[in-house]
Formats: structure tokens, sequence, C-alpha cells
């Protein structure tokens, strides 16, 4: 039985090298997407065990969490959570998007864009380069997600094969 992601190739056969190069391009945006998945469920259970950590006393909390102020606006807390949640640069449309995704009703990309401002305003998200809002304190990539700007915020299911549906 063959390896689903073992590519055989003739390199001394340049056409074998372009009939195959479909299925590499396939196979690489596989791996591309387990390698975002591996990283999101990362970043996700060290939060996770970090919180955990901090309750049983043995963390201590340095790192700056989402602030969910009372005095805030509803859709403030919204895109620190989402934008917190994602943990790595947003433009203002993906964060519109993703809000729409989770049912909340968002007025317009400006609406969502002057609540993401008052937020890093007010220390609850960073701006790390133009257009983008990050969590606080992040040190990370200052790109933003290819992903999120390809699919305006949508979970983008790319598929190399033409006659597959996303």
């Amino acid at each position: 039985m063959s390896d689903p992601d073992h590519l055989h190739v003739d390199l001394a056969d340049t056409d074998d090298i372009r009939a195959k190069l479909p299925r590499a391009r396939m196979l690489l945006e596989n791996k591309r997407k387990a390698a975002h998945e591996t990283q999101r469920n990362y970043l996700e259970f060290k939060s996770l065990y970090e919180r955990l950590a901090v309750i049983a006393g043995e963390l201590e909390d340095d790192t700056p969490a989402p602030n969910l102020s009372k005095k805030a606006s509803p859709i403030q807390d919204a895109v620190v959570r989402i934008v917190s949640k994602v943990g790595r640069p947003m433009p203002p449309a993906a964060v519109a998007a993703a809000m729409r995704e989770e049912g909340i009703k968002v007025a317009s990309t400006n609406a969502v864009n002057s609540a993401l401002n008052s937020a890093r305003k007010a220390g609850r998200l960073s701006k790390p380069s133009k257009g983008l809002f990050a969590p606080p304190g992040y040190e990370g990539d200052t790109e933003p997600n290819q992903e999120l700007l390809a699919s305006n915020g949508r979970p983008h299911q790319a598929s190399s094969d033409p006659g597959e549906e996303p």
C-alpha cells in the first residue's frame, strides 16, 4: 500500500515533473492547512494550560488577557474576543466576517473598525501594522493571516482539484 502523502517523481523527466506538479501542489496545501491547524490547536491549548496554572497558583499571569470591560460596548468586547481567539493580526474586514459567522449582527466594516480602534486606544488590542489589529503585546509576524485575507475572514477551504467544490 502506498503512502497517500508520498510523491514519487522522476527528477530527470520533466514530463513526469509537470504531470506530478498538481498533486505536489495539493499535498503542499494540505500540509500547510495541517500545520496551521496544529499551530492553532497548540496556541489554544497553551492558553488553556496557562490559565489553569494561574488558577492553581503555579504560574504568574504576566500576559495581558483580553479585558472584557463592563464599560465597553458589546461590539468592542466581540472584536477583542475574536482577535484574541485568532491570536494574530487581522484586518477589520476579517473581524467583521468572523463576527457574522458567529451570528453577531454587524452594521458595517466601518463600525467594526471603529470598535477595533476604540479597543486599541483602551489598551485591549494592539496595532502591529497599518490596518491590522492583534492581541495586546503581540510580538509575532506582523503580516496578516493570508488565509483570512483570501477568504475575507471566512474559513477558506482551498482545493487544488478544479472539479472539487470547497
